[in-house]
């Protein structure tokens, strides 16, 4: 039982991966210096991502209410490398000047719950809005004003 269960997550964060494409490795750097349209890229791109697998962070939410051996394992396996990245990236930005002082740490989990709540709640957000979250519309302008709170208005719209 516990061998499924550790597939089945590891299959959903392997479809994140697949979602963020090469945006990952925008947000990283890819060893360069990171630039805040990178970042920007990287943050539509997640928003993008957790619309589409709102089984992911429900997963997080559930597992992540009381500590675990499953929990450890997650934030080990597949959380741990995220936070690493995404940390590391606005961390760089900091440096540079080019971002708020926001400490990393603060960002992620802003990122994280910022960015996948209206589709995690998708139901709550359906009577809310008398529509579908996941529209594209909606996650786009969902995703620009993300950027728009985190890096300003220069990086708000896609173009």
């Amino acid at each position: 039982k516990e061998a499924l269960w550790r597939a089945a997550v590891d299959h959903v964060f392997e479809q994140l991966d697949r979602l963020l494409g090469d945006a990952v490795p925008d947000i990283a750097g890819a060893g360069e210096a990171i630039t805040p349209d990178a970042f920007a890229d990287g943050l539509r791109a997640i928003v993008r991502a957790v619309a589409q697998l709102p089984e992911l962070n429900r997963i997080m939410v559930l597992e992540a209410t009381a500590d675990s051996d499953r929990l450890a394992w997650i934030v080990e396996r597949h959380t741990r490398p995220r936070y690493d990245i995404i940390t590391g990236a606005w961390r760089d930005l900091r440096r540079t000047g080019s971002v708020a002082p926001i400490d990393e740490t603060v960002l992620y989990y802003t990122v994280v719950g910022a960015a996948s709540l209206a589709y995690v709640n998708a139901p709550e957000a359906r009577h809310l809005l008398g529509g579908d979250p996941i529209d594209d519309a909606f996650v786009d302008a969902h995703a620009d004003a993300l950027v728009t709170m985190l890096l300003g208005p220069d990086h708000g719209r896609t173009t």
